[in-house]
């Protein structure tokens, strides 16, 4: 009896197989473009590590909506033709899994300046291909997660600067649409934002993808205003979901945006920090200060948050 737990991102599929005890084993990760469909992501899987499509007994599925892949049942009992199919939102998983992980699974970027904050939740920041957001509550000895559409939020812009970016940015919007914290706050937003920086500076881009700014600006005068700019615009959405979720027991920062920054010591704390805490009444700054700030460090957090889910399914 095999559980199989898949996350489907906009760049990435990750997998692993389970046990109904909750033992998993190593995750694997793949592209999500060296792939026609979903259905050939998983049979490249159980093929690679020898696991027979009959013995699969569930799928627990996290799926972004980040690329056309089909989730129907159907297609996807085309290659698990025994297996239950349960399919979740992709930042509930986080969250789950954010909730087994142990202290030492997360780097405190921003430690709590104060005494913490009775009865507060916890909010998590996903940034990759897009932007998620969830919120973490807990009742006694229960635990709940309150997924969200905050990403999809009009910005509450801080400064005229802000303001602009979204305002410039929204005009190249070609289906209609309200400027939104994904715009910015993603890894196409990043993009978007570089090539508007080097336009308003006169400048032809240098780089010719997120990945390569990524990889090669660093010391690029132009990437550094970037990265300002949209580690500010993170802390003010980080400080607008803490306020609105009363999420003052922690930030939990997570998404493939996330680990390649502060993996790549692109991470701008301290304009982050300038975002996040805004000069608001008394009370909410103080509880703003009081909240921590950390990075989730595996990048797998959503399959053990849909490990977690199984387990707690095969109690009921």
């Amino acid at each position: 009896m095999t559980i199989l737990l898949c996350d489907v991102g906009g760049t990435h599929i990750r997998f692993a197989s389970a046990e109904v005890n909750g033992t998993m084993c190593v995750p694997e990760k793949f592209r999500v473009d060296l792939h026609s469909s979903l259905q050939d992501a998983i049979a490249r899987y159980l093929l690679a590590n020898s696991i027979l499509a009959d013995s699969v007994t569930h799928l627990y599925l996290a799926f972004s909506n980040r690329n056309g892949w089909s989730t129907e049942k159907a297609m996807l009992e085309t290659v698990l033709p025994k297996a239950v199919i349960m399919q979740v939102n992709d930042f509930e998983a986080n969250a789950a899994g954010i909730l087994e992980g142990k202290d030492n699974e997360f780097l405190e970027l921003s430690p709590a300046q104060g005494a913490s904050v009775p009865g507060a939740s916890k909010v998590v920041l996903g940034v990759g291909t897009g932007l998620g957001l969830a919120y973490l509550m807990t009742e006694g000895h229960r635990s709940f997660i309150q997924r969200t559409h905050g990403g999809h939020m009009l910005p509450a812009t801080a400064t005229p600067e802000q303001q602009q970016i979204f305002s410039d940015l929204g005009k190249a919007k070609k289906d209609g649409t309200i400027p939104i914290y994904e715009d910015v706050l993603s890894g196409a937003g990043l993009f978007a934002l570089y090539r508007l920086v080097c336009h308003r500076n006169h400048l032809n881009p240098e780089y010719h993808d997120v990945s390569d700014l990524l990889l090669s600006g660093g010391g690029d005068p132009i990437v550094k205003q970037t990265l300002e700019f949209w580690h500010e615009i993170l802390g003010v959405f980080a400080h607008q979901a803490v306020a609105f979720g009363y999420s003052y027991g922690g930030i939990y920062l997570t998404g493939g945006m996330m680990d390649r920054l502060i993996g790549g010591g692109l991470f701008d704390l301290s304009s982050f920090l300038r975002g996040l805490r805004q000069k608001n009444v008394p009370i909410v700054v103080r509880d703003v200060m009081a909240t921590p700030v950390y990075w989730v460090r595996d990048e797998f957090v959503s399959l053990r948050g849909l490990l977690r889910q199984a387990c707690v399914y095969s109690k009921d």
